[in-house]
Parts: structure tokens; sequence; C-alpha cells
């Protein structure tokens, strides 16, 4: 990448599964590193970056819950008006109730490059509470890059063919 400092000082961090995405405001650079392998470190331009997603892959669960003390009521009144039958069928018309849940299977970000080599990066995000907040602020954070990154700077990068640092 032609006339990008080296120098790099993180104002965010967004810690996902494999890498780290880290931000400089003042240097407009976007940072992506590996947390433990020994894969590159690459270092773009705010004006690389084209578009994000935040993609989430739920799992539909439909819980059904009895209440306890109605089995027990409705089974009792069944089987003192009609017998062993009637404590089943009475047991089984209790009331119900039904919750469709969506469970968060997977979730990650999805940036948009202006590198040939690279045009695609998935930042992979645990789906723990924590994580859910980590992912919306990164995705505000990249939100706010590209509306603040004019079209000017995207056309530089493309015209002068400047390309991301690799570490």
């Amino acid at each position: 990448m032609n006339n990008v400092p080296l120098e790099f000082n993180p104002e965010k961090s967004f810690i996902g599964i494999k890498n780290i995405l880290e931000i400089d405001n003042n240097r407009k650079l976007l940072r992506i590193r590996p947390r433990h392998s020994k894969e590159k470190t690459i270092v773009y331009k705010f004006a690389h970056l084209n578009n994000a997603e935040h993609f989430k892959v739920e799992n539909d669960i439909t819980v059904t819950k009895l209440k306890q003390g109605d089995v027990l009521e409705r089974a009792a009144v069944g089987g003192l008006l009609f017998g062993g039958v009637g404590a089943i069928v009475g047991g089984v018309t209790a009331e119900k109730t039904v919750e469709n849940k969506t469970k968060l299977k997977r979730q990650y970000i999805r940036l948009y490059l202006n590198d040939i080599e690279n045009p695609t990066f998935d930042l992979n995000i645990k789906c723990t509470t924590d994580g859910k907040r980590i992912a919306e602020q990164l995705f505000a954070a990249l939100q706010s890059i590209l509306d603040t990154t004019t079209e000017s700077e995207r056309n530089d990068i493309s015209s002068a063919g400047i390309k991301p640092i690799i570490i």
C-alpha cells in the first residue's frame, strides 16, 4: 500500500473467533490480524472498504411448556370423574404455552474490499450476548467509515492501484 505509514494506533479493537479487526481513525486505517496463528496481518486504508454486511445464521426452536399445577389438577379431576382414562385425558388437556425462539448458530461481519487478492473478509464472532454486542458495534463502526469515506478517496485507491500492506 503506497503512502501508508506503518505506525498504527488502534482506537477500537473487535475480537473475532480467529481474527482481530482494529481501527485507527486518525490514520484512517483498518488492520486485520490473526489471534493465534502465524498468518499475515493486513492493513487497509478506509477507502479500501466498499461495503459491509452482518450475517446471522439462526435455527428456529419451538418450546412447548405445560403448567405443572394445571396438569395435576386436570388429571385429578379427570381421575375422580372417569377413572384412569379420565386422569390421562385430563392431564393431556392441560393448558400449554408454545414459544417460538430463534437460536443464533453463527454470526459474522463480511467486509467487501477493493483488493483483488482478498475481495472479501469474514470476521466470525461468537454467538454469546457479548458477541452480539461486539458484532453490532463493529457493524456500526464500519457503517460510519463507509459514510465518511468519500467517493474521491475510493477512486484514488482504484486509479492509483494502492494495495494493502501485508505484514
